[in-house]
């Protein structure tokens, strides 16, 4: 997990003794960038032993929050928060000033992966911190402040929306440990381990579409965020989209008409 924030700051050693006059020589590679910040998430993920469920919702926001501040370095990028359940309207650039997107995306991301929340946040502030300072020591300063703060806004709104999806309730809920009832789940040995998140049904879906067909729970198939997402990634839903849409419509139907023919 160490290895990529000592190479940043062997990054930026070189930078100060070398370029420190010329900040614009800086290169640095966004899509790395991107990737290594996943990858540090994913190596404190393991270490804090997040079940499957709780790291796909850490994944979810964060990564969420990252698209939301990148897409804006290609024009006419829409919005995926927007068009799933529950989220307010995500925040906008100025017109007309200058920012470095990678920066704002970082900046969404690990402030969302503070608060949603990860237990080795020590590990991820160091390497946010130098990350932010090869950022500082790229680009003009008046850029650094302005990222940094569109960045922050915007994971603050992905995270007004985490706060009410009902996660922060259920850990204070009950284990679940089974039932002596034929057919019924049970703990196993060697260590008997209470029910792994029983109470996730609760958790408020992000495409709400899709409660009441066999999709539930599964945003992938959401076909508002498979149409989204075209051509740039090909999800599940996408293949299936019209047997989708068409299950939703008898779901509604049912609702309203009290059939689903």
């Amino acid at each position: 997990m160490k290895i990529f924030i000592y190479s940043i700051q062997i990054l930026l050693c070189c930078t100060l003794l070398f370029g420190c006059k010329e900040k614009k020589k800086v290169v640095i590679n966004d899509i790395d960038v991107l990737h290594q910040n996943q990858d540090q998430l994913t190596q404190i993920i393991i270490y804090d032993v997040f079940s499957p469920p709780v790291a796909s919702r850490i994944y979810a926001y964060t990564s969420l929050a990252s698209y939301e501040a990148i897409r804006f370095s290609k024009p006419g990028a829409p919005s995926i928060a927007e068009k799933l359940n529950g989220f307010k309207t995500m925040p906008q650039p100025e017109k007309d000033k200058q920012y470095n997107y990678t920066l704002a995306a970082t900046k969404a991301f690990c402030t969302v992966a503070f608060n949603i929340r990860i237990f080795s946040d020590t590990v991820l502030h160091h390497y946010e911190d130098s990350l932010e300072n090869v950022f500082k020591a790229a680009i003009p300063e008046d850029v650094y402040a302005r990222s940094i703060a569109f960045g922050d806004t915007i994971g603050k709104t992905i995270l007004a929306r985490a706060k009410k999806d009902m996660y922060k309730e259920t850990r204070g809920m009950a284990k679940y440990l089974g039932s002596d009832a034929d057919g019924r789940w049970q703990p196993t040995p060697p260590d008997y381990f209470d029910g792994t998140e029983a109470y996730w049904k609760m958790i408020k879906p992000s495409c709400s579409e899709l409660v009441g067909t066999e999709w539930e729970g599964q945003p992938e198939y959401c076909p508002i965020l498979s149409v989204v997402v075209q051509p740039d990634v090909i999800l599940p839903g996408v293949a299936k989209r019209a047997l989708v849409q068409e299950e939703i419509r008898k779901k509604i139907r049912k609702k309203w008409v009290g059939r689903d023919d």
